[in-house]
């Protein structure tokens, strides 16, 4: 066997134990004469097999599997659909109630808030028109001319 081909087993099948016994058994022989394809066999064993060697195999779950293989076979277009459904209807329902609960309370909040502020809109109304019949009743007839009568009340609504 010529180097190139050892070495290109060595990565692809030699160090996880598979391929052909006869191939293995030339891959070795070949290892028993060569210096430069052993050396690269000890420098891959240290640095890829040792390191695994104390390590459990652990299998996926199923449904992994059967996902790699819907990848690779594809789907129908009705499967599509509904996978887009189920995804969609996860995202609908609310998985924590506490969450669905703060958000309701948080545009309640929000809601309330909106109707104060429009409250405030129309007593400010309110008062102007108020604040215009004094002024009108003390002989003031035009509103705009006047300085008011400098309270602080009077600052702060206007």
């Amino acid at each position: 066997m010529k180097c190139d081909k050892v070495k290109k087993i060595l990565l692809l099948d030699y160090m996880d134990s598979e391929g052909s016994v006869e191939m293995r058994e030339k891959v070795e022989k070949h290892l028993e004469v060569c210096e430069s394809c052993r050396k690269a066999y000890l420098a891959l064993r240290k640095k890829v097999k040792t390191p695994f060697r104390g390590a459990a195999q652990v299998a996926p779950p199923d449904f992994v599997w059967d996902k790699i293989r819907n990848n690779i076979y594809g789907q129908t277009e009705t499967e599509g659909v509904n996978v887009f459904l189920e995804k969609l209807k996860e995202l609908l329902v609310f998985r924590k109630p506490v969450l669905a609960l703060v958000s309701i309370l948080l545009l309640v909040v929000i809601g309330v808030k909106g109707v104060q502020l429009h409250d405030y809109n129309l007593n400010k109304e309110f008062v102007s028109q108020q604040m215009e019949y004094v002024m009108v009743s003390y002989g003031q007839e035009d509103i705009g001319d006047s300085e008011g009568f400098g309270s602080s009340i009077e600052e702060y609504f206007f």
